[in-house]
């Protein structure tokens, strides 16, 4: 029993040792008594994140071509303007070769024959003015027609130069008897008399030409015309 008592002695005194040495070794400090923070945990959001917007890239601004300023003038040397040329006034609608003295052409229904011509300076007392010459045409005018009666106007009588490509008109003298007058013919009917134009002396080309109502024209060449001096009257 001794021995039972004195194990149970020295358990006791070796748990008063190291009590007592955990009691010195904390007898300075404070204990604190710890406080448990509990963490929750957040639940996520159930809500699916919003997609951000695609940005859009605006494309860049191709940088403008800028035209070449003032580009070069070629410099050729202009090529000059040709002369044009004048269609000579006497040139048929139809192309047709200009007909000789004696040849009758008809036109609209009238008749033309030119038979002969001639330049004179003075016709009785009509004097050519100065460097002109008279061109006296004798001419017979007919209506072919069978039932019309047509009108004649020596106005439509034009005399040309191929030389000078110039117009002449008929004129009238005092001093000439025959002259071929505007009048009117009857189917069947024919008119001789004579009709005069003033031209230069210079002017020694010249053809005869009619223009008929319809546009059309025809010509004689003058290439048998005499020449004179004076005519004291023309009788025909």
């Amino acid at each position: 029993m001794n021995t039972r008592s004195s194990h149970a002695l020295r358990q006791m005194v070796v748990a008063s040792i190291v009590t007592g040495l955990l009691a010195a070794a904390c007898g300075g400090a404070k204990a604190v008594t710890p406080t448990t923070q509990l963490t929750v945990p957040t639940k996520a959001p159930t809500t699916a994140p919003t997609k951000p917007p695609a940005i859009t890239v605006a494309p860049a601004k191709p940088t403008p071509t800028t035209a070449p300023t003032n580009p070069p003038t070629p410099t050729t040397a202009p090529t000059k303007a040709p002369t044009p040329t004048m269609a000579p006034a006497n040139t048929p609608a139809t192309g047709q070769t200009p007909a000789t003295l004696g040849i009758s052409i008809t036109l609209d229904n009238l008749m033309y024959l030119p038979t002969t011509a001639e330049r004179v300076d003075q016709i009785g007392t009509d004097k050519a003015q100065a460097d002109h010459q008279f061109v006296l045409i004798t001419v017979t005018v007919g209506n072919t027609s069978q039932k019309e009666t047509l009108k004649f106007d020596p106005a439509t009588f034009i005399l040309t130069s191929t030389k000078s490509i110039t117009n002449y008109t008929p004129v009238s003298l005092k001093s000439l008897k025959d002259e071929l007058k505007e009048q009117e013919l009857k189917p069947g009917a024919e008119s001789k008399g004579v009709i005069v134009f003033t031209v230069p002396k210079s002017d020694t080309n010249l053809e005869l030409m009619v223009k008929g109502s319809t546009g059309h024209q025809v010509m004689w060449t003058l290439t048998n015309t005499k020449v004179g001096a004076v005519m004291q009257r023309h009788s025909g």
